[in-house]
């Protein structure tokens, strides 16, 4: 997990593991004051060090931080601070950088171990997520990435292909990926689509049967509900 932060404190980049650990969008993180991804603890901790963190010429230093994820989960981690100058010399950036998990270190020690728990103050169940359930889910999440001309199987019958429960299924995929798997999916073809309509000259129709919209006017809906604007638009 890797985010850059610039001198006003706010999270100018982001990678792709981020924002999937915080289940937020790539739009609820960037611009935004990094403060907003910490508990209240850490955001504390961050105000008092970052100006110092900013002024140094060379940092190389760890934090323990308490992050929160869109949806009541809170990650605890010790995280590697560093500084970097801009090419153009004008201002100094902090890097913020933390291993969850790794794959060559034995289950349940380490680093995995409590290092995701729900919110002392979250609402809803309160259930702690294995490394076995996580990769379960990451596993139907890539299944609809690489499958979207298809609809999914009715979640409890996805649950037991995948050899979990439907409960787990929904609770953990929303904690893991801040949206429902039904909103997900949907997300996921609309942005494919978008896509193609701007890079491609398949005609819309075509474009949304290949990411499994069956209906024309409905993928018009959704499409114009999303971005604001109709699929037809795009080309204009």
């Amino acid at each position: 997990m890797s985010l850059i932060i610039d001198q006003e404190g706010r999270v100018e980049m982001a990678n792709h593991k981020a924002c999937i650990l915080l289940s937020r969008l790539k739009d609820d993180v960037l611009g935004r004051p990094f403060t907003e991804l910490l508990m209240k603890s850490s955001q504390k901790k961050w105000v008092k060090k970052m100006k110092g963190f900013l002024s140094k010429d060379y940092l190389d230093t760890s934090l323990q931080l308490d992050f929160r994820t869109n949806d009541g989960l809170l990650i605890s981690k010790s995280c590697t601070v560093g500084n970097f100058r801009t090419i153009s010399g004008n201002s100094n950036k902090i890097i913020v950088s933390t291993v969850l998990f790794s794959n060559t270190e034995p289950f349940g020690k380490g680093l995995w171990n409590n290092a995701i728990k729900p919110k002392k103050d979250s609402q809803g169940p309160k259930i702690k997520l294995s490394h076995a359930d996580i990769q379960k889910i990451r596993q139907v999440h890539d299944m609809i990435i690489n499958n979207l001309e298809t609809d999914p199987p009715h979640l409890k019958e996805l649950a037991l292909q995948m050899g979990t429960n439907e409960f787990k299924l929904k609770y953990g995929f929303k904690q893991l990926y801040g949206t429902t798997v039904f909103r997900f999916l949907i997300q996921e073809r609309l942005r494919r689509a978008k896509t193609m309509i701007q890079y491609t000259s398949k005609s819309l129709k075509t474009i949304a049967h290949m990411v499994g919209f069956k209906s024309i006017p409905h993928f018009s809906r959704a499409f114009k509900e999303k971005y604001g604007r109709t699929p037809s638009s795009l080309r204009n």
